[in-house]
C-alpha cells in the first residue's frame, strides 16, 4: 500500500510548484481566466492529470507538499512528515534538467532530472513510498515550435532524416526518463511512468502544421506523433521485466476519452484530465504492480 506518492513531471503533473517560485519575483504564469477555476495556480481549470490519479487511488489531495527550489531547503532538513503527495513535478519542465524553451524557461533548472535530484537530496528511505513519472512532451513541443528549422529535414525526397530526428530525440527523452529513475531507485518501491499521448491533436500543433503545405504538414504530424510513439516504446524496452516499474502507454489511454477538450494550446480541460486519470488508474490496478494505491 502507498503511503505517499512523490509525483515528477510537467504541467501534466504540477499542483502549484511553477507558480510559487513564480510569484516570487512577481510573475503570475497562470494568470489567465481561463485558470481562474484552479485558483490561478495551475495549469488546468481545475485539478491537473497528477491529482486525478493520486485521487483516483485514494490519496487526499488536501495532503500535499509542493517540492521546489523554494521549499526543498528546508525539507531537507524536516522531511515531508505524513504527507500523502510529494509534489516534485513543474509546469514548462523537460525531461531533462531544464524549463521548456518555447514557454521561456530555457534558463531554470526545473527538468526532470532536476527534480529527481531535489528528491535525491531531500528524501529519506521509508517504506511504502512510491512514484509517478510524467516528462517528455515540452521536448517534442519545443521541436514542433521551429517550424522553420524543420523544413530542411521535413522537404528531403526521402523519409531517412525525419527517422533519424524522430529516433534521436526519442532516445534523448527515453534516457532522461531512466537518469531521473536511477536517481530515484533504492528510495521508492514502484514506479509508474506515464508515457506520451498523441500531440497531433493538440491545437498548437495543429497550428504549426497549418504553417507548411500539405505534403509536408503530414510529415510534421507524422514526425511529432512518431517521436512520442517511440518514447512510449522505448520506455517499455528500457523497463522490460521490471516488477516495481509500470509503462503507461499514452496512446492508449488518449485512445479512452471521449470528445477531449482543451483548455488552451496544449493542455486539456480537467474534465478531459479526469478521464485520462480514469484510464491510468484502471491500468495500475490491472497491472503487476504489487501495492501501488492508498489502503
Amino acid at each position: 500500500m502507498t503511503r505517499s506518492l512523490a509525483i515528477f513531471g510537467d504541467s501534466l503533473m504540477d499542483s502549484g510548484n511553477l507558480d510559487q517560485v513564480a510569484n516570487i519575483v512577481g510573475r503570475d504564469p497562470f494568470q489567465e481566466k481561463i485558470y481562474n477555476g484552479s485558483g490561478n495556480v495551475r495549469a488546468s481549470d481545475a485539478l491537473v492529470l497528477g491529482q486525478h490519479i493520486a485521487k483516483g487511488l485514494g490519496a487526499s489531495l488536501g495532503s500535499t507538499r509542493l517540492a521546489n527550489i523554494v521549499t526543498l531547503p528546508l525539507l531537507r532538513f524536516t522531511g515531508f512528515g505524513s504527507r500523502q503527495i510529494r509534489d516534485f513535478s513543474y509546469a514548462g519542465a523537460t525531461s531533462g534538467a531544464r524549463g521548456s524553451a518555447r514557454s521561456g524557461l530555457s534558463r531554470f533548472s526545473i527538468g526532470l532530472k532536476e527534480q529527481a535530484t531535489g528528491f535525491a537530496s531531500s528524501t529519506r528511505k521509508t517504506s511504502d513510498l512510491d512514484a509517478l513519472i510524467s516528462a517528455g512532451s515540452n521536448d517534442i513541443t519545443d521541436l514542433a515550435a521551429d517550424v522553420k528549422g524543420l523544413r530542411p529535414v521535413l522537404a528531403t525526397s526521402t523519409l531517412k532524416d525525419d527517422r533519424r530526428l524522430r529516433d534521436s530525440v526519442a532516445r534523448r527523452i527515453v534516457n532522461n526518463v531512466a537518469d531521473a529513475h536511477d536517481a530515484i531507485t533504492g528510495l521508492v518501491d514502484e514506479t509508474v511512468i506515464l508515457g506520451l499521448a498523441p500531440l497531433s491533436v493538440t491545437p498548437f500543433v495543429r497550428r504549426q502544421a497549418a504553417r507548411l503545405n500539405a505534403p509536408l504538414r503530414d510529415r510534421f504530424t507524422s514526425l511529432v506523433d512518431g517521436i512520442a510513439q517511440s518514447v512510449n516504446q522505448g520506455l517499455a524496452n528500457r523497463f522490460a521485466g521490471r516488477s516495481n516499474v509500470l509503462v503507461v502507454d499514452g496512446f492508449q489511454v488518449w485512445q479512452s476519452v471521449s470528445s477531449p477538450v482543451f483548455l488552451d494550446d496544449i493542455h486539456p480541460t480537467s474534465a478531459t484530465a479526469q478521464q485520462l486519470a480514469g484510464a491510468v488508474v484502471g491500468l495500475i490496478k490491472d497491472s503487476h504492480l504489487d501495492s501501488f494505491g492508498f489502503g
